[in-house]
């Protein structure tokens, strides 16, 4: 019964979080908040973003036609 309550704790501030977060961003650059708010909506792994322009990045310094 006890790691019940512990996880309901766990989900309850891991929600205040991603609130607190949400509005921070909101706040401090209403541009990434946008972009951020579009990636969740549609369900898209911003990880994945991330690593894809990392990456594109990369291709574009290591071949010179990016630069």
């Amino acid at each position: 019964m006890k790691k019940k309550l512990e996880e309901l704790d766990y989900y309850k501030q891991q929600a205040k979080n991603e609130f607190a977060f949400r509005e921070m961003l909101k706040f401090a650059k209403p541009d990434l908040f946008v972009i951020f708010d579009l990636l969740e909506q549609t369900g898209i792994n911003y990880f994945v973003i991330i690593k894809i322009i990392r990456q594109l990045h990369n291709l574009a310094l290591g071949t010179g036609y990016g630069v």
